[in-house]
């Protein structure tokens, strides 16, 4: 089982839109957190021991701040 939602993040001026997908029943083989921007997976989130996300993938390259909001936006949602 799978929600998708979307996310908007703003760094700078720039305003960055992404696709969440969350794999509600998932197996530590996978991430929880999947992260599509236009279609193509650029980072993967995992939970650690306090709910906290953690870089699982960083496959768009993105900087460190703009992944450290992208998880900061991925732990308001009631997960």
């Amino acid at each position: 089982m799978m929600d998708k939602f979307p996310i908007t993040v703003k760094k700078a001026d720039e305003i960055y839109r992404f696709e969440v997908v969350d794999y509600v029943h998932h197996a530590k083989e996978q991430c929880q957190f999947e992260v599509y921007q236009n279609g193509q997976l650029v980072a993967s989130f995992e939970p650690d021991n306090h709910h906290h996300l953690q870089v699982c993938a960083n496959k768009g390259n993105l900087d460190e701040t703009l992944l450290h909001m992208i998880a900061d936006e991925i732990e308001t949602y009631d997960w």
